[in-house]
């Protein structure tokens, strides 16, 4: 397990949340992949640290495992509109 991984043991039914500091000002935007398999997204949320201009926050991602075993949710900090450079 690299530094970017963590482990998260849930419980089937049972919702768990992923909490990642955001700030959609920059124009960058969490993009979440999960096997809706054995996961169901029930809800994205964005809450603000602060009223002031340009301040980040945070981004909270809820989930419900549908089965039992082992699965990934792979996420990404970046500008939709940027296309990506593969060398």
């Amino acid at each position: 397990m690299d530094l970017d991984e963590q482990r998260i043991e849930g419980r089937v039914g049972e919702r768990f949340s992923i909490v990642l500091s955001s700030n959609p000002t920059t124009g960058y935007r969490w993009e979440v992949r999960y096997d809706d398999g054995v996961l169901e997204l029930q809800g994205e949320e964005y809450e603000r640290s602060s009223d002031r201009i340009g301040a980040g926050g945070h981004q909270t991602f809820t989930f419900v495992p549908l089965t039992s075993g082992e699965t990934v949710v792979r996420l990404r900090y970046r500008r939709p509109w940027l296309k990506e450079v593969h060398e």
